[in-house]
């Protein structure tokens, strides 16, 4: 006994499908496999991110607590506020490692794309800081080169040790605005992923 389901097979019914985003176009693989088949190894397409929440809140956190080198467990901590001391007093010293806590939770707990976004606008505000700082250098003086040639003079003035403690204050005030940027950006593009990914899923 045979059953047939009409005078078209299933093989030959054209399905309409939903055209697909560039985005989506990344995921894709490059050749079709044959229906009821199980692709191989090398064969699987699997979706993997850039960097995965967890990996990506971790780093940022280690990045914010690595403030801790530079101010050396807070005992250096009024030297980074004497350089800026509107954006990196004692409290804000100690606010940064709190919004590091934050990102490594934030990465553990598979957080929703808005928090990241909220992320990306906290590291923008750092970045733009940054930048208005350095143009207030360049436009009075220069109190981080100061504080670099002082530091540098002191340090070659050392015989018994080597105390590279002057030297970190002006090197954070340098570098922080740079790695504050590349977050931002990770963030964003985790925040505009995850809110693609939500409505594909709703679609």
């Amino acid at each position: 006994m045979s059953f047939t389901s009409g005078p078209e097979s299933h093989d030959n019914v054209r399905v309409k499908r939903k055209p697909v985003s560039w985005w989506q176009k990344s995921w894709q693989p490059s050749s079709p496999q044959a229906p009821g088949r199980r692709p191989s190894d090398q064969t699987a397409m699997v979706r993997r991110e850039f960097l995965t929440k967890a990996e990506l809140g971790l780093l940022a956190g280690i990045a914010n607590f690595g403030l801790l080198i530079f101010n050396v467990g807070f005992t250096n901590a009024d030297v980074v506020a004497a350089l800026n001391p509107d954006m990196f007093s004692t409290f804000g010293q100690l606010m940064i490692l709190v919004w590091g806590a934050a990102f490594m939770a934030a990465g553990l707990t598979d957080a929703q794309p808005a928090l990241w976004g909220v992320f990306a606008l906290e590291k923008l505000c750092y970045t733009a800081g940054y930048v208005l700082f350095w143009q207030r250098m360049r436009s009075e003086h220069n109190s981080v080169r100061m504080a670099w040639d002082e530091a540098v003079l002191v340090y070659e003035q050392q015989q018994d040790r080597l105390d590279v403690r002057p030297l970190l204050a002006p090197v954070f005030h340098c570098v922080y605005g740079p790695v504050d940027a590349v977050f931002m950006l990770l963030f964003l593009y985790t925040a505009l992923m995850g809110k693609a990914a939500a409505r594909q899923k709703k679609n």
